[in-house]
């Protein structure tokens, strides 16, 4: 892990969060999905074994069958948003990892800097200043739960970009329970 990045997590992590680091795998591991219930879906299993033997080709490949094509907005959002003035956490991070920014999933991917359950992230309240969430929310139970604690880590003038599936297939990771429409997001 870069050592400013390295800094930029000692500033935000609560001090019982700071204690996890795992130096064999240079993250930080709070809390990851249990393995049972990663294997619990068929569709998931094989998205894991790709994810694990694949590794950086798995997020090329999403790219070209992925429904969603286009310039990335995430690239335009991290590009108004400098790693040397702003903390950036980007939740549910999978292997999609991005640089200068904090990468945090369920799951220890080998680009995850923190391994932990989104709905009580290991951050001090007001501490981050943009949140990145793609394609999350509809593979969690309560995603209230998950937007409360946005806000609650987010500083007061803090932003977040987060992108939620209307018309997708199904696609569990290991879950896939929701869809929104726009009045449904308000």
């Amino acid at each position: 892990m870069e050592p400013a990045l390295q800094q930029k997590l000692q500033n935000i992590l609560t001090s019982q969060a700071v204690e996890t680091f795992d130096k064999e795998r240079q993250m930080y591991v709070v809390k990851e999905f249990e393995e049972g219930k990663l294997k619990e879906d068929p569709l998931n299993r094989l998205k894991t074994f790709a994810k694990r033997k694949l590794k950086g080709l798995y997020p090329a490949l999403i790219k070209v069958f992925s429904p969603v094509h286009g310039p990335d907005p995430v690239i335009t959002f991290l590009k108004e948003r400098p790693a040397e003035r702003f903390t950036t956490v980007n939740l549910g991070a999978g292997l999609h990892a991005y640089k200068d920014v904090i990468n945090v999933d369920g799951t220890g991917y080998s680009s995850v800097h923190v391994a932990c359950d989104l709905s009580s992230l290991p951050f001090e309240s007001s501490s981050v200043d943009s949140i990145i969430s793609v394609a999350v929310l509809e593979h969690v139970p309560n995603p209230a739960v998950h937007v409360s604690e946005f806000m609650r880590v987010l500083k007061p003038e803090g932003e977040v970009l987060c992108f939620i599936p209307f018309m997708q297939p199904f696609h569990a990771s290991p879950f896939d329970y929701q869809r929104y429409t726009e009045p449904g997001l308000r």
